[in-house]
C-alpha cells in the first residue's frame, strides 16, 4: 500500500497527470473555438465546400497529433524509452497492421477522396441507391443525409469506390391523352412554367413540349433546375401544380384500360343457353 502511494504521489505521476489534464483542456478549447468559428454565418458562406472539408480535416489531424505527443511525453516521464520500445515492436506492428488493415484502408481512401476531389462537404452525391448531402467527412468515414428521408448514413471510406455528384437539374414528364389538343395543352403548361420560375427554390424552368409518342399517351416534358437537396420537394410541388392546372382546364390523364372481346361462337352459345 505504501509503495502504491509513493508511486501515485511521485513527481513523474503528478507531472503525467498534469500533462494529460493540460492536453485535455487544450483539445476542449480548440474544439470549442473551431466549432464557434465554423458556425458563424459569414464564415459558413465563405468556407462552404472544399475549404470547410479541409479545415475540419486539419482539426482532426491536430487533435490526433496532440494525443500522440501527450502519450509519448507521459511514457518518457515514467522512464519508458519510447525509441527502444518502437524498435522492439516489429512483430507486434505486423500483427497490429493485419488487425487494423480496415482502418488503414479507410485512411488511404480518405486521402484519395481529398486529393482527387471526389466530393466536399455540402455536395449532394449518389452512393449506391442513396442520394444524400455530405454533412461530415474524416479520413475514416463520410456522413450523408438522405435528401428524400432525412436519414443519416455513415459510410466507411474504404467502401467508397465511386460516387456521383448530383445536380439539381431534372425532367418532369406528363403523359396525356392523344385526343387532347396540343395547342390547348401548350396554353396550360407554358404559363405553368412561368409560375414555377417565380418559385423561391427554382433556378430555372423551361417547357420543352412533346417528347414522346407512347402507345396510349403523348408525353410532354418540362425541364427544371434547383438546388440538389431541394430536388424532391420542388418536384412534388410542380406535380401538384401541373395536376391541378390541367384538371381545371379539363385535360385528363390516361390510365390503363382493358378491353374484353368474346368470340362469336361463345356469344351465340351463351345466348342459346338462355
Amino acid at each position: 500500500m505504501d509503495n502504491l502511494l509513493e508511486k501515485i504521489t511521485s513527481p513523474a505521476m503528478i507531472s503525467s497527470a498534469f500533462l494529460i489534464v493540460a492536453a485535455a483542456v487544450v483539445l476542449f478549447i480548440f474544439q470549442k473555438l473551431l466549432h464557434r468559428y465554423l458556425n458563424k454565418a459569414e464564415v459558413k458562406e465563405r468556407l462552404y465546400g472544399k475549404k470547410e472539408t479541409h479545415i475540419k480535416l486539419i482539426g482532426n489531424v491536430l487533435k490526433s497529433a496532440v494525443v500522440l505527443i501527450t502519450v509519448i511525453a507521459v511514457l518518457q516521464m515514467n522512464g519508458i524509452n519510447v525509441s527502444s520500445l518502437i524498435a522492439g515492436l516489429g512483430i507486434a506492428s505486423a500483427i497490429a497492421g493485419l488487425a487494423l488493415q480496415d482502418m488503414l484502408k479507410d485512411l488511404i481512401m480518405g486521402t484519395n477522396i481529398i486529393s482527387d476531389e471526389f466530393f466536399v462537404i455540402g455536395d449532394v452525391v449518389r452512393y449506391k441507391d442513396i442520394e444524400g448531402k455530405v454533412i461530415a467527412f474524416t479520413l475514416k468515414t463520410t456522413k450523408l443525409e438522405n435528401i428524400s428521408t432525412g436519414d443519416i448514413v455513415t459510410v466507411c471510406n474504404r467502401n467508397i469506390s465511386e460516387m456521383t455528384r448530383i445536380s439539381g437539374r431534372f425532367v418532369i414528364e406528363l403523359p396525356l391523352y392523344y385526343e387532347e389538343d396540343p395547342q390547348k395543352i401548350d396554353g396550360v403548361l407554358e404559363p405553368l412554367c412561368q409560375a414555377v420560375n417565380k418559385m423561391e427554390k427554382v433556378k430555372e424552368c423551361q417547357y420543352l413540349g412533346i417528347s414522346q409518342l407512347n402507345d396510349s399517351s403523348v408525353v410532354y416534358k418540362i425541364f427544371v433546375g434547383c438546388a440538389p437537396e431541394e430536388k424532391y420537394i420542388v418536384k412534388r410541388q410542380i406535380f401538384q401544380m401541373a395536376y391541378r392546372w390541367l384538371r381545371e382546364a379539363g385535360i385528363g390523364f390516361p390510365y390503363p384500360h382493358m378491353d374484353v372481346h368474346l368470340k362469336r361462337e361463345e356469344a351465340v352459345s351463351a345466348a342459346s343457353d338462355r
